[in-house]
């Protein structure tokens, strides 16, 4: 089966053709990051307006990708929730035109649902395997941050969230203080591996590290409005020549090395804010860690996996990693192509949902924000 999935959650147009599932025949994604970076942060009705102009070549790449007719599609799928309201009605209408015209299934599908999948779609053996479950999963994105239960039935419990700012949101908005361009968290990422991650103690929210016991409704809960708050703080106490440390950044950005013939003064300024950088970043990653791994052990979870685009955080990769070893649970990253919003994960999870009978009517609606995730419908066997 066939599968035309359509991503428009958003400010990606993506979208995939995928084969029973797993086998992803082409996965095309067209950013508007140029668009919405004089902005600092993805504008509703500007990220709408792209993907009305972009949707109809996305599709026909698609296809062309995957070589594959148009008439050789056997449903159409869509993501229905959370995400821009305005992105998202232009996905679903445009789906729910092409289900239509063609006369196929229809499947509404949920974005955080489908971030799950995408860390598992080339794991069609672990998804089947009884022995794979519960599975716990890190949801980390610029939108969301979740610890979700997956059972063997499918039913999804969310056990953690955010209760300010998700924690790409963290990044970016840090990037934003730190005067880097749109979007920051991939630069932080860049430039923390310059700097000594220990020297500066930014907080780790909610994990009891003020002195104060966490709650026990909030042990798997984050929070990352202190750690801003913090780095805000930090920079109005250091003195520093804004010009002059901005032209040696750049020159670290473009050429991913620290820039020679530094007289002592520059030199230790680009120190100074690299360590500040690699240290906001290690306070944003360890919350994330330690609640996670509080996760495993509360929940018995036989499977950890990560997904998101914070998930391409290279450091966020190497301490799960750590961790996930000393707990003996497999751990299952997404593949960088699969952490970022994408539609091959979108039209992946389809294939589960309309085997599992599950399909939308054309007055499928879009919706912006959702309070549970419910069930996502991997069949397994023993």
């Amino acid at each position: 089966m066939k599968i035309l999935g359509l991503e428009t959650s958003c400010d990606e147009s993506a979208v995939s053709v995928v084969e029973n599932g797993h086998n992803v025949l082409s996965n095309v994604v067209s950013s508007q990051i140029d668009k919405h970076a004089p902005y600092g942060g993805v504008v509703p009705e500007l990220a709408a307006r792209e993907h009305l102009d972009n949707i109809s070549t996305v599709i026909d790449s698609a296809l062309r990708l995957a070589d594959v007719n148009i008439k050789e599609i056997n449903a159409i799928a869509v993501t229905k929730t959370p995400g821009l309201l305005p992105a998202l009605l232009v996905g679903v209408s445009f789906a729910k035109g092409l289900a239509s015209s063609l006369k196929l299934p229809l499947i509404g599908v949920n974005h955080i649902t489908a971030h799950m999948f995408g860390a598992l779609i080339d794991q069609e053996a672990v998804i089947r395997s009884g022995k794979s479950y519960p599975i716990l999963a890190l949801i980390v994105s610029g939108g969301h941050t979740l610890l979700v239960m997956i059972e063997r039935d499918g039913k999804c419990t969310i056990v953690g969230r955010t209760l300010d700012d998700a924690a790409g949101e963290a990044f970016d908005k840090g990037a934003k203080i730190l005067q880097l361009s749109y979007p920051g968290g991939p630069l932080i990422d860049q430039l923390s591996r310059f700097g000594d991650g220990r020297r500066f103690n930014f907080p780790r929210g909610l994990c009891g590290g003020s002195g104060n016991p966490v709650k026990p409704e909030n042990r798997l809960n984050f929070s990352f409005s202190g750690v801003k708050t913090s780095l805000l703080y930090q920079l109005k106490e250091w003195d520093f020549n804004r010009l002059e440390l901005n032209q040696a950044v750049n020159q670290l950005i473009v050429n991913n090395s620290i820039p020679e013939q530094l007289n002592k003064y520059l030199s230790q300024m680009l120190t100074d804010y690299l360590d500040i950088i690699a240290s906001y970043q290690e306070a944003v990653v360890d919350a994330v860690v330690v609640k996670t791994m509080l996760g495993v052990k509360d929940f018995n979870a036989k499977t950890l996996i990560m997904c998101g685009g914070v998930a391409c955080n290279h450091r966020l990769r190497e301490k799960l990693k750590i961790e996930a070893t000393k707990a003996n649970v497999p751990l299952i990253i997404a593949e960088p192509k699969y952490c970022t919003d994408n539609a091959a994960m979108i039209a992946g999870l389809a294939y589960y949902q309309i085997m599992n009978g599950e399909k939308d009517d054309l007055d499928l609606d879009a919706t912006p924000s959702i309070k549970n995730i419910g069930r996502i419908p991997l069949n397994w066997t023993e």
